[in-house]
């Protein structure tokens, strides 16, 4: 490692998480174009058949049909559906999605401080990690890394609470954790509860969903929706917090070089005031509803 600079394997890591969240968001955007696209097609191709008609008569000739296959129309259904809806399963699954991506940066950046710090294993809690001395020994040296991480991992996580310690107190192993700005915190909060009611229920509130974020107007028993907004701020939380644990990396490594480092503007990820529910969907044809 050269002094002054973030190692190398440490730049890939966090280079690869702003690249791929950047391409989940533009893909999502692509996607909610070819799901219009898609219905509007069977009407396409009737104005493509009226043409043709006028087209053959003019000529004299016999109009002939342009066939409009039936799974065609089944998938127009299908996506007017969930234009109708806002694009909740779009949306939804691109939550869920941009939060795997920050647990992933977080995880990576232990496997690979473990991998190339030793004195992390020295002292600190990781030095305390209970170990099956024998599976650890039957592990390839590069496997190893990975193993003690993925212990690390799974007792940090069971005690954590909240979306932001969950990442914080992993990164506290490796020296990676600092204050969040409360406004940070309170999105990514808000984020990984948003996560959990939809990996865990399919979207459908509970309880405890309604009663934890109740500032979002949810209602019991209906799938809370995502909109546009709503999924690009949770998708700018992301990015903004990869930009925080970038900075404390530069501050610990005293990395002083120039960089491109991505500005978020607070409003583009205020995931309270964006995911807030002016209206829910029901669980009968999933279309927009007034609250109960």
């Amino acid at each position: 490692m050269s002094e002054g600079h973030i190692p190398d394997w440490m730049d890939t890591v966090l280079s690869s998480f702003f690249t791929t969240l950047g391409d989940t968001l533009s893909v999502v955007t692509v996607s909610r174009s070819g799901i219009q696209g898609v219905v509007d097609l069977p009407g396409q191709r009737r104005t493509l058949q009226e043409a043709t008609r006028k087209m053959e008569f003019a000529l004299g000739r016999e109009p002939k049909e342009v066939e409009l296959f039936e799974t065609e129309e089944e998938q127009a259904e299908t996506a007017k559906r969930e234009v109708e809806s806002g694009f909740r399963i779009l949306h939804s699954n691109a939550v869920m999605l941009c939060w795997a991506y920050l647990e992933a940066l977080v995880d990576d950046l232990l496997v690979g401080s473990i991998a190339n710090n030793d004195a992390l294993l020295t002292s600190g809690d990781l030095a305390s990690l209970k170990v099956p001395v024998g599976e650890f020994l039957s592990l390839k040296e590069h496997e190893r890394s990975h193993y003690l991480a993925g212990l690390a991992s799974r007792s940090t996580r069971q005690k954590a609470r909240g979306g932001d310690r969950l990442l914080e107190d992993l990164l506290a192993l490796i020296g990676l954790d600092g204050d969040l700005p409360n406004g940070l915190k309170t999105n990514l909060n808000v984020f990984y509860k948003v996560r959990n009611v939809i990996a865990h229920r399919g979207g459908v509130v509970d309880y405890r969903f309604a009663s934890e974020c109740a500032m979002l107007n949810p209602t019991i028993g209906s799938v809370f929706p995502v909109s546009e907004k709503a999924f690009l701020a949770c998708g700018m939380t992301a990015i903004r917090y990869g930009v925080e644990v970038f900075s404390r990396a530069r501050t610990l490594y005293g990395d002083v070089t120039p960089r491109n480092i991505p500005e978020v503007p607070a409003e583009r990820m205020d995931v309270v005031t964006w995911m807030r529910a002016p209206t829910t969907v029901t669980l009968e044809g999933l279309g927009p509803t007034e609250p109960v």
